[in-house]
């Protein structure tokens, strides 16, 4: 559901950040940071991208990248 609200809207923040949750869930950190990095630059007001970013990061064992996205 997420990826259609986000082929309709390629910005929608809650598209952007729910499916990150899911998509680390399933361990697709990667495709994860993606979303949320994405996030962060269209909506940098929006908090939970950039510990999400973080979050991710960390995930995939960029610790200091992590830090550094806080």
């Amino acid at each position: 559901a997420y990826e259609r609200v986000l082929e309709i809207d390629p910005e929608h923040a809650s598209a952007l950040n729910n499916f990150a949750v899911v998509l680390e869930a399933r361990r697709n950190h990667a495709r994860a940071e993606s979303l949320l990095a994405k996030g962060r630059t269209l909506h940098p007001e929006i908090s939970f991208f950039w510990s999400g970013l973080a979050r991710a990061q960390q995930r995939l064992g960029r610790t200091d990248e992590a830090l550094r996205s806080l």
